[in-house]
């Protein structure tokens, strides 16, 4: 291949990537929403801080996360049951944040939130009007023990810190010398750093969802990039169609990026919507299933555009590409289709075996990101239209000069 057939093969390749990219995107959206994946690690972050993690199997741990990402919260939790943790979840500022048995757990509350509930549990739940609360909390650091909120029997009144956070939250108070607004601050200062973390976890394990994810869009949809590659490479025609698709997409979306960026800082507003401020506990459950039913709106529009995207942009170059799957046939002949069900036969060649690489490697790549490729691809772009710029300059100093010598003769 020659330069410029080499760089339409790759241009063509990545805005099928850039597509697909979307979709998974788009996919990967819609479990994350619909089954809270940002409360459940939050739920990691908030055992990880409160409980100590004795005995830790890293692999098992691991498995364990993955697991608890698709079931209900009310089947598994990471949260002891007499502990900090556990007591912290149970307290009114944070249980009523949440809405469902899918979404036990809140998707996000302040660096304020996590402080006060801390020194609720610490200062306990008998205090009044005008109590020393200074010492009632470094009674409760001193005997390492705090105060649950829902208590059912006396014996559950009081219950252990575990050693290594009673430990922290010491060096904490020392370094507050005491001052309750000045532990506040403190406390807030490590959610703020954990939550640092916690995002980065977020990331690895979206990132890991939409690799599956894209191998199951690689399937599904047949995009097996060994055979687009020897398509594109050997169709001139086809080539120049994918070039002029690109171009269409590129001007009816030339701020991509940033509706990508809108949309994710739109749910991030959403989960982040703060109800402290509410009078009462009814009006804080009325303020958290009207940002539930905002959540529900906004899974709502991800499907929409899921849908628009796979009966537009996807659809034109499937139908060009010759992508996608075709019903099998049952005679020997092959010269009709049999009513019953066949085992289907993919577009562009008759083993699927075949085409594993393929998938693989699209599935790599939507595991990216469409930000990558839409980056990739308007560089790619600028790239041609520079390259076409220089030749066509070529092409008519060529020209120019043959009519000179063509006068002086």
């Amino acid at each position: 291949m020659t330069g410029s057939v080499a760089l339409d093969v790759v241009i063509g390749l990545v805005f099928i990537y850039l597509l697909y990219s979307l979709l998974g995107s788009l996919i990967q959206e819609i479990i994350a929403t619909s089954l809270s994946f940002r409360g459940k690690i939050l739920e990691k972050a908030i055992a990880r801080m409160l409980d100590d993690a004795k005995d830790r199997q890293p692999f098992m741990d691991r498995l364990k996360t993955w697991g608890r990402l698709i079931i209900p919260f009310n089947l598994t939790t990471l949260l002891k049951k007499k502990g900090l943790s556990q007591a912290f979840y149970d307290h009114p500022e944070i249980k009523y944040k949440s809405e469902d048995a899918w979404h036990k757990r809140p998707s996000s509350f302040s660096a304020d939130n996590f402080a006060k509930v801390l020194v609720d549990l610490l200062r306990g739940s008998d205090v009044k009007p005008g109590d020393d609360i200074r010492s009632k909390i470094d009674e409760s650091i001193e005997k390492g023990a705090f105060h649950p909120v829902n208590v059912d029997d006396a014996d559950s009144a009081v219950s252990r810190i575990d050693p290594e956070t009673l430990f922290y939250l010491k060096s904490l108070w020392v370094d507050a010398q005491g001052d309750v607004e000045e532990f506040k601050r403190l406390l807030e200062r490590w959610y703020d750093q954990m939550m640092e973390r916690t995002i980065g976890w977020y990331k690895k394990y979206c990132q890991v969802v939409l690799l599956f994810i894209g191998l199951g869009i690689a399937i599904v949809f047949n995009v097996d990039t060994v055979l687009i590659v020897k398509k594109l490479s050997s169709d001139p025609e086809l080539r120049t169609a994918m070039i002029k698709q690109t171009e269409v997409f590129l001007e009816a979306h030339p701020n991509l990026e940033q509706e990508m960026t809108a949309r994710l800082e739109s749910i991030d507003q959403l989960l982040a919507s703060d109800t402290t401020g509410s009078d009462s506990l009814r009006s804080l459950k009325k303020s958290t299933l009207a940002r539930y039913d905002s959540l529900v709106a906004h899974r709502d529009t991800l499907i929409s555009e899921t849908k628009q995207l796979i009966e537009t942009d996807i659809q034109n170059v499937n139908d060009l590409m010759g992508l996608g799957w075709s019903s099998g046939e049952c005679h020997a002949d092959h010269t009709s289709k049999c009513s019953c069900w066949c085992m289907p036969v993919r577009n562009g060649g008759n083993s699927i075996f075949g085409s594993l690489m393929g998938w693989l490697l699209t599935a790599l790549a939507i595991s990216l990101g469409a930000p990558f490729w839409f980056d990739l691809l308007n560089k790619l772009m600028k790239l041609r239209s520079s390259i076409q710029t220089t030749t066509t300059s070529q092409k008519d100093k060529s020209t120019s000069g043959s009519n000179n010598i063509k006068r002086v003769g």
